[in-house]
């Protein structure tokens, strides 16, 4: 798998940085793979009730689209995610716009909706070419794999908690947990040398 020229290793910590270029997948150049970086990761939470309405009008101001539902995904960027009930993600390259919705949805006593900041702890991961589903069935219970545009699955990979959204049939978005950054490289470099 061979990496894209836009792959940002320069905004990644030294450690995480030492010996990871090596660790890519370079044996298929039918996968692109890329690091989204920076990439910033809001959760937008809400409390049953009043709280998805308190959000979707903050969000509204904000020129942002609906809550997608259960299962779903919306816009390219910034991107938001449906995770659960009451959390949305929020991905977006755009610092602005996090910070002021971070400043507007400020946890508080009393507040219906809350904006929390988990971009250090997560990393974006793009997919794309031909045998992005034969690498990622490897990886991840097949039924499990959304299937359609934007749609979004909670997923194990291989044992680590992603999120799996699909932009295309053949371009797929991973959101993991930064500490699983060199795993994740060794897995998907196995699973790519398999195909």
């Amino acid at each position: 798998m061979a990496t894209t020229d836009s792959f940002a290793l320069a905004s990644l910590s030294g450690a995480e940085v030492a010996g990871l270029a090596a660790l890519w997948p370079k044996s298929s150049t039918a996968i692109a793979l890329q690091l989204v970086e920076p990439m910033h990761v809001l959760s937008l939470r809400h409390l049953p009730g009043g709280g998805a309405s308190a959000l979707s009008t903050v969000m509204a101001g904000h020129t942002l689209p609906g809550l997608p539902g259960p299962g779903h995904s919306c816009g390219i960027e910034p991107r938001l995610i449906w995770r659960s009930p009451n959390e949305i993600l929020l991905l977006t390259q755009d610092a602005a716009q996090a910070s002021a919705l971070l400043a507007e949805l400020r946890p508080a006593p009393g507040a219906l909706a809350c904006a929390l900041d988990i971009s250090a702890g997560t990393l974006v991961v793009r997919l794309q070419g031909g045998n992005v589903e034969a690498l990622l069935s490897r990886l991840v219970d097949a039924h499990a794999l959304p299937r359609g545009t934007d749609q979004t699955s909670r997923v194990r990979l291989v044992d680590i908690a992603a999120v799996v959204w699909r932009d295309a049939p053949d371009h797929v978005g991973l959101l993991v947990d930064r500490a699983n950054v060199h795993y994740l490289a060794r897995w998907l470099s196995y699973a790519a040398d398999a195909i």
